[in-house]
């Protein structure tokens, strides 16, 4: 058995281990290739959606928990795609992202946003394994978080601090020490976390709270669902400054009480099966025309 020397790697699971493994930057160039091609594919934009929902999103959620590329690199990854969804769509590049990456509940596309789902994952995947059903599992996972915060804070640490270890806090006794360097499944959740504003409680039973929504055990299995659409496809309030200039305020408060009504779902819902697209676009020239010229 030959021993891993730094920067080589083994496959484990689909996961690479070794030390200071570089990942391979083949694996994102050929994923990106993938949604290139379907998104400039010649079929409808129905069916291109519902491809890259149905095979490129969900091939990458593996990587996503393995940790495998940084946040940046996949945000990388949406830059790129970004332009081609829209052009799928017929919307102008200009175009805000709300329509796209929105909840279909709310009349959106829904689609999914790389950056933030590999964030969603990491905190999927660290509450999971707090959370587990099997004891073993369960308790494997509680000394491991323990022994990072240990590190991080050279004591040991108390549930409290654990707690707001993986919450992504940086005051009190985690603000004067510095982290280890060493990336781990709780220092990417804690990372995660920080960015999405997500709040563990260990005490008792294990919860995370996101935007007012608290997820326990028996909800392990709807954090990434939760997490994801908790704040998108609402009405921006950022849009009231744009509206004004755009239109009269009467228009824009039917825009404000139009935009999150199931009419608009129900009419996202027959588009992106394929049904009467036709006339969905007959119907946004018309009122394109009207609005401008009339």
């Amino acid at each position: 058995m030959r021993p891993l020397l730094e920067g080589e790697a083994a496959t484990f699971l689909g996961a690479q281990v070794g030390f200071n493994v570089v990942p391979p930057l083949s694996t994102l160039v050929e994923l990106t290739e993938i949604g290139l091609k379907i998104v400039r594919s010649k079929l409808a934009p129905w069916q291109r959606l519902d491809a890259l929902k149905t095979f490129f999103y969900p091939s990458t959620v593996h990587l996503q928990r393995m940790g495998t590329f940084p946040k940046s690199d996949w945000a990388r990854v949406d830059r790129i795609l970004r332009p081609e969804i829209k052009a799928t769509l017929y919307l102008p590049q200009e175009a805000s992202g709300e329509y796209i990456y929105g909840s279909t509940k709310r009349g959106c596309c829904g689609i999914r946003i790389l950056a933030e789902d590999a964030d969603i994952a990491a905190v999927d995947s660290a509450f999971k394994l707090y959370t587990s059903p099997d004891l073993r599992v369960a308790s494997d996972a509680a000394d491991h978080a323990e022994e990072v915060t240990r590190r991080r804070i050279s004591k040991d640490p108390s549930v409290l601090e654990v707690a707001s270890y993986l919450s992504g806090e940086d005051e009190g006794v985690i603000r004067t020490t510095r982290g280890s360097g060493v990336s781990s499944v709780w220092s990417r959740a804690r990372n995660a976390s920080k960015r999405l504003n997500v709040e563990w409680t260990l005490g008792g039973a294990p919860s995370i709270t996101h935007e007012g929504t608290v997820l326990g055990a028996k909800h392990r299995r709807a954090v990434m669902r939760s997490v994801r659409f908790s704040a998108l496809g609402s009405w921006d309030p950022a849009n009231d400054a744009f509206l004004r200039v755009l239109c009269s305020r009467s228009y824009g408060t039917l825009m404000r009480k139009l935009c999150p009504h199931h009419v608009i779902y129900i009419l996202n819902t027959l588009l992106v099966y394929g049904k009467f697209s036709l006339f969905f676009f007959f119907l946004i020239f018309i009122f394109t025309v009207t609005f401008f010229f009339f």
